[in-house]
């Protein structure tokens, strides 16, 4: 990619506003992580976009994998007399969203300092500022750091329990074409 060359790795760029959020940010030396309803792009990382298969066997197959997971006969005797398929199909459909909306972004981009749309989208309107990261000083904060991919439609994510367990993570790194002048990576952490 160019512009990584072009900024030289390890460097990564995070436009900001002028206000206190920001100032606070520098002073205390952290880093923000904005709630997923906070995003620009109100279809960015939306849990509509993700399609729970409710295949029967396959709910059944991840019941028992969860079954399983108790050792005492007791405990399994438990889970048979209060949880069933269908209310594990219907804690999934609800654990989703609630599961989406626990992690914080944070937003970096590849590009430094030359990108007019970033400068007006995410520096109010030019009157804020660009701060440079280099990852190598805190390897274990950027761990985890993954690059946006940008589509010409966004398709659903089709997510079943027990085979596809982290496709839910996809909903975070795909983005509408339309947003691929900001060459951007994301760093999640739970909320």
């Amino acid at each position: 990619m160019y512009e990584v060359e072009k900024a030289g790795k390890p460097y990564l760029f995070r436009y900001r506003f002028n206000n206190d959020r920001t100032l606070d940010e520098i002073e205390n030396s952290y880093v923000y992580f904005a709630n997923r309803e906070l995003l620009n792009d109100p279809i960015d990382s939306s849990p509509d976009l993700i399609k729970f298969i409710k295949e029967r066997s396959s709910l059944e197959s991840f019941y028992r994998f969860i079954k399983e997971q108790f050792k005492s006969e007791k405990h399994k005797q438990y889970i048979e007399e209060n949880f069933s398929v269908d209310k594990l199909e219907n804690l999934i459909s609800n654990a989703i969203p609630k599961y989406i909306n626990s992690r914080g972004v944070a937003c970096f981009s590849m590009i430094p300092y030359i990108n007019m749309p970033l400068w007006t989208s995410y520096a109010n309107n030019h009157k804020g500022i660009c701060l440079q990261f280099n990852m190598e000083y805190d390897k274990a904060f950027f761990d985890g750091i993954r690059i946006v991919k940008y589509f010409k439609e966004l398709n659903n994510i089709e997510f079943t329990p027990l085979i596809d367990e982290y496709k839910v993570m996809e909903v975070f790194f795909r983005k509408d074409i339309n947003w691929s002048y900001e060459k951007e990576l994301r760093l999640l952490k739970k909320n």
